[in-house]
């Protein structure tokens, strides 16, 4: 960490400390090591002290290495908390209330260090009531994915109480053979320009590869579309005048992306037919379930003639997208490898479609 820290500096990058302080624990709870302090399979227990003496234990071997004056604890998606060990602690406090004693007791144990902590902020704003009881320092990110036309209400809450907060959309790239493009464009532009109309620090653009299979060469696009509507914030329009200045935004950066990125026009158009792909009804076209799925997981519906056809046009689709994307590698004159990776994607997205056709051809012989 500190050697990663000398050489992001050098690129006027802040490396920012990150540890799992709640939930999504899942894979150091498997070990009966850990019994004591599992709330249940994925989240650690506030009713247990030793759940306190470990965090202070990893705190201490991770925080002082990271020079940033923040800490992110994360702390989202806690399911289940008061059906474990903590039942009786949330029968007393109410769940709001022990969430955020979780968050103090962590805050206690950070602050020692002089940071600042950072943390997801999906649980206080679906439970309002977690809000006045969080520390007054704490920056909170409000995070979503999906292509919404607003995100203020995601973002109201720490606002009106005062807290500092950021905004964290994402690149869409996970569980899928290729970010799904679309929505991150619509996603990180809205939620970046509700962000900075009410008064965000700034933006965490999020890649989520804990699939495994998400290679980072992948999300270029999304990532520096994240860079420019944060240096360029959208206008806070709103319908069909979002949508249009939007879409003009878009294809001047789309302009600039294959000028500057690849040196030749079009890539970006072809990167965007793989959601024309993902566009027909055919379940996990462009998904890694797609990849793994069995050949022996039929049903009418997916083995049926009109499957067919739609399969028939992926693989046609896919085809034609695997050559265009082999064609540009002689046009390139920068970053090549990007084309690499996305014929890599083209071809999972095509084995796919024929893999769906052998299945209803073996479906219909086994009839």
């Amino acid at each position: 960490i500190t050697e990663l820290t000398v050489f992001a500096k050098k690129y006027h990058i802040e490396l920012i400390g990150n540890a799992q302080s709640f939930g999504h624990m899942e894979h150091m709870l498997r070990s009966p090591f850990y019994n004591s302090i599992k709330e249940n399979p994925s989240v650690v227990t506030p009713a247990a002290e030793e759940t306190y003496r470990f965090l202070k234990e990893a705190y201490d071997e991770i925080v002082p290495v990271y020079q940033s004056a923040m800490f992110h604890i994360n702390c989202d998606e806690v399911y289940g908390l008061g059906r474990g060990p903590s039942k009786r602690m949330v029968n007393s406090m109410g769940g709001p209330g022990v969430y955020a004693y979780h968050i103090n007791r962590i805050n206690g144990l950070i602050k020692p260090y002089g940071k600042r902590i950072l943390m997801w902020g999906d649980i206080a704003a679906q439970n309002p009531d977690i809000i006045p009881k969080l520390p007054k320092d704490l920056i909170v990110i409000s995070w979503g994915y999906d292509a919404a036309e607003s995100f203020e209400d995601a973002i109201l809450p720490f606002k009106k109480t005062g807290f500092d907060f950021m905004v964290a959309p994402g690149v869409s790239c996970w569980t899928e053979v290729w970010p799904n493009m679309s929505t991150a464009v619509v996603n990180i532009s809205n939620y970046v320009r509700d962000g900075s109309k009410l008064g965000a620090m700034g933006m965490m653009n999020t890649a989520w590869d804990d699939d495994g299979e998400n290679f980072f060469t992948y999300n270029w696009h999304g990532l520096l579309w994240g860079a420019e509507c944060s240096w360029h914030p959208a206008l806070p329009l709103a319908g069909e005048d979002a949508r249009n200045d939007r879409e003009l935004r878009l294809a001047g950066f789309n302009r600039a992306f294959d000028g500057l990125f690849f040196g030749t026009p079009g890539v970006a158009d072809a990167f965007f037919q793989f959601d024309s792909i993902r566009h027909y009804p055919v379940q996990g076209i462009v998904r890694d379930y797609g990849v793994w799925s069995s050949m022996f997981d039929a049903d009418a519906e997916t083995t049926s003639e009109q499957a067919r056809a739609v399969n028939e046009s992926v693989v046609s689709d896919a085809t034609r997208l695997l050559g265009r994307l082999t064609a540009f590698g002689a046009k390139v004159k920068r970053n090549a490898q990007v084309l690499d990776f996305a014929r890599f994607a083209a071809k999972r997205v095509l084995f796919t479609g024929e893999k769906n056709l052998a299945r209803i051809a073996l479906a219909q012989a086994m009839r």
